[in-house]
Order: structure tokens, then sequence, then C-alpha cells
């Protein structure tokens, strides 16, 4: 019996080798994206708790230098922010694209698989067509004929 051999087996171990790449790269944009996002939050909390404080401090003595350097920080937080927030939609949009990648090698290794299991199944099926053929052939050859032995008629003379 032949043994099965899948023609295409090279280019869907490769499609399975593109899919790992393309799962570990996912994973690593995702990790940046946390990081993005995380940034932004401290951005978005340091930036709250300067405003906090500039207006705790406006309730009492009003030292005009201190007011002037916190509204400055909280300007430079600001515009940490805004690059924070183009840095983070740039990690999203990676993000979205690798995902994108990944669902297109996905489909074409799964193609891959559905056809080599189709060409087994047709494989499997040959072979037990061509194992029945050779058992029937036995099965005949050892079956003695009865038009070689000559006619039963039970007539007994």
């Amino acid at each position: 019996m032949r043994k099965f051999r899948f023609t295409l087996q090279a280019p869907l171990e490769h499609a399975r080798h593109v899919e790992e790449q393309l799962k570990i790269e996912l994973g690593r944009l995702l990790e940046r994206l946390a990081v993005e996002r995380e940034k932004l939050q401290n951005y978005l909390l340091r930036r709250a708790a300067q405003q906090a404080s500039l207006a705790g401090e406006s309730h009492g003595q009003l030292d005009l230098e201190q007011m002037r350097r916190r509204q400055r920080h909280i300007d430079a937080l600001a515009e940490a922010i805004a690059r924070q927030k183009l840095a983070l939609v740039s990690a999203e949009q990676a993000v979205s694209r690798k995902r994108e990648e990944l669902v297109a090698a996905m489909k074409r290794r799964k193609v891959l698989e559905r056809l080599r299991e189709r060409r087994a199944q047709e494989h499997d099926r040959e072979m037990q067509r061509l194992e029945q053929k050779v058992a029937d052939e036995i099965a005949v050859s050892h079956h003695p004929r009865r038009a070689a032995i000559g006619p039963v008629t039970g007539d007994v003379r």
C-alpha cells in the first residue's frame, strides 16, 4: 500500500510558520498598545493631580511664580497627552493591520489543510478500492468454477 504524500506539504508548513510568526508579532504589538494606554492614563492622572493642586493653592496665599510653574507643567502635560494619543492611535492601527494579516494567513493555512484532508481521504478511498480489487481477484482465483467441473444434475447412475 502506498503511503499518502501531500505534494503541497512544504507550502502548508510555511503557512503554519508564517501564522505563528504573525501571532508572535501581534502579541508584541498588543503589549506595546497596553504600554501606550498606560502611559496615556498616567499623563491624564498627573495632569488631573496638578490641576487639583493648582486649584487648592488658589484658595490660600497666592505665589504667582509657583502658579505659573504649575500652569506650565500642566500645559506640558497637555502636550504630552496629545502626543501620547497620537502614539496610541498609531499602536491601535498597527494592531489592526497585524490582525488582518493574521486572519489572511490563517485562511491560507486552513485552505491548504482542507485540501490536504480531502486528498488524504481520496487516497484512502483509492487504497480501499485497490485492496478490495485484490481481495476479489484472490477470492475468484481460489474459488473453483462450476463450468470447469461440469454440470451438476443430481442424477446418479
